[in-house]
């Protein structure tokens, strides 16, 4: 499995109260998740990366979808 680094637009509340003033105007901010992991797959519909592999295991897998995906970088230099 290749090591990647993954940076990833989430989806997230913006407010943090159950009600808020309606304001002058509406901002969107993008969360954006910077996230270190091994890619188990990496597909046209998105990638599921893992934080810990080894004898025949598994930790537990993260998919992201590829829309919300805004940059992978791999780290060729791991050979693990």
């Amino acid at each position: 499995m290749r090591l990647a680094v993954v940076e990833w637009e989430d989806a997230c509340e913006i407010d943090n109260t159950p009600w808020e003033f309606e304001p002058e105007e509406h901002t969107y901010t993008p969360y954006i998740v910077t996230q270190v992991g091994y890619v188990c797959y990496d597909g046209p519909e998105g990638i599921i990366l893992t934080s810990a592999h080894g004898s025949g295991q598994l930790a537990r897998r993260n998919q992201i979808p590829r829309g919300m995906i805004r940059n992978t970088t791999y780290l060729d230099t791991y050979d693990g």
